[in-house]
């Protein structure tokens, strides 16, 4: 007597498998996701359009509003006396170059140091463009006038009449291709995060994605 035996069990049509569906739902996710990131995020509109300026840097070249034009920038403010914790923190904003590498220098950093403020560049740092000035307290006030005004019209407290209380603003400033301020951002890992997404944003879609 032969064993008993089922006939095969019949396979439905491949697009009704959950697991086909969702691989394809994923790829579909995947590739609309971009244009729905490109719809709906936006950069920060212009407060202020800067100044013309010019700096000496460290490394014995300048930099300023020519050298910079077309570039989106972020600036950060150290004191006349970088050590400790605003050491760290210019150490922690020269590592945003390893986040926008693959924009081809389409983002540069300004650190606004005085003639006395020592910084060196981060270990492992990927080759990129940070320019750290090295100016007088005079120089410096009269580059940070317009920046000054343009954190006042952001709802900021007044930067004060110096560039060393200037220096206490507690953040980084992102300026745009034309010169224009887009905001300031607090130095914390969400308001350097906010702030490199921001700059990443300008420098692929242009001024005014």
């Amino acid at each position: 007597m032969s064993g008993s035996s089922h006939p095969p069990e019949k396979k439905g049509p491949f697009y009704k498998n959950p697991f086909v569906l969702g691989f394809f739902i994923g790829i579909a996710f995947l590739t609309v996701m971009p244009f729905l990131q490109r719809r709906f995020l936006k950069a920060p509109p212009p407060i202020a359009t800067l100044a013309p300026w010019r700096l000496s840097t460290t490394d014995g070249g300048v930099v300023g509003s020519v050298e910079l034009q077309g570039t989106v920038w972020l600036a950060s403010f150290p004191g006349p006396s970088c050590e400790g914790e605003c050491r760290d923190k210019q150490q922690f904003f020269a590592r945003a170059l390893n986040h926008i590498d693959d924009l081809d220098g389409g983002i540069a950093l300004v650190s606004f140091a005085f003639d006395t403020t020592v910084l060196e560049a981060p270990s492992g740092l990927l080759p990129g463009r940070w320019y750290v000035t090295r100016a007088t307290a005079a120089e410096l006030d009269a580059a940070l006038s317009s920046l000054r005004g343009a954190f006042t019209a952001f709802g900021g407290r007044d930067g004060g009449a110096t560039a060393a209380e200037f220096s206490s603003v507690p953040g980084y400033a992102l300026v745009d291709q034309h010169g224009a301020v887009r905001g300031f951002w607090m130095d914390t890992d969400t308001g350097r995060g906010n702030a490199i997404n921001a700059a990443r944003l300008l420098a692929k879609y242009g001024p005014n994605p």
